[in-house]
């Protein structure tokens, strides 16, 4: 592989005789702040576009209050 050894591996697994090198991309705190707002705008919209009754089966599923 071109510039082989040229970045720092993040994370290394090894699957038999396979291995995988994870290299996370150098981004600055701005632009890392984006993807979150872009992913949380996502999750919402997905969350919107549920029936009332998915939702509510979602939160019975994974709601972790005690107080219920």
């Amino acid at each position: 592989m071109q510039g082989e050894g040229s970045r720092k591996t993040d994370r290394q697994y090894t699957i038999g005789k396979t291995r995988i090198e994870i290299i996370a991309p150098q981004i600055t705190d701005e632009e890392r702040q984006r993807r979150v707002d872009e992913l949380q705008s996502i999750i919402w919209a997905l969350w919107d576009s549920l029936s009332e009754y998915e939702k509510e089966k979602i939160i019975r599923k994974y709601n972790t209050d005690k107080d219920e």
